[in-house]
């Protein structure tokens, strides 16, 4: 059960950190000169976003183990949850590649928004943490916890 507290708990965090995230990151139509604030909830996001990691694989082994699914249907399982994984990183870089080019480049483009930045700057910082990120994570820790159940079944 406290698995399952701290489960939701830093999915909410991440949710929060998430959109703070983008309320802090500079869109490229912008000019900024104040430093980069949304590298704090970037930070405080990935911490969170960790916790969340390990708690959905444990709380994946913990369900699949409490149902007495067999193999097969964890099988499919993760081939499902292996398609959305390669659909959501197409996404994330195509939304990559779309904000670079909005910024003009990436950050050894002389003409670049961002040229001599850091690439985690005041305009990138949802390039590292975003919804595709959460999603891709998420289903990652799934399969994981998938792949120790299967594991753990057969040994």
């Amino acid at each position: 059960m406290r698995n399952r507290i701290v489960c939701v708990v830093s999915f909410a965090m991440c949710v929060i950190s998430l959109l703070l995230v983008l309320l802090f990151t500079i869109p490229p139509t912008r000019i900024s000169g104040n430093g980069n604030p949304g590298l704090l909830f970037v930070i405080t996001a990935l911490i969170f976003f960790a916790a969340l990691l390990v708690s959905i694989c444990i709380e994946s082994v913990k369900l699949l183990a409490k149902s007495g699914a067999g193999n097969p249907p964890a099988a499919i399982l993760s081939i499902a949850l292996s398609l959305l994984i390669v659909v959501l990183v197409i996404a994330q870089i195509d939304y990559q590649n779309k904000l670079l080019i909005e910024l003009g480049g990436d950050d050894a483009n002389p003409n670049s928004k961002i040229y001599r930045f850091f690439i985690l700057n005041q305009y990138t910082n949802t390039m590292f943490f975003n919804e595709y990120i959460l999603c891709i994570g998420s289903f990652g820790s799934m399969m994981l916890g998938i792949f120790i159940y299967m594991i753990r079944t057969n040994g």
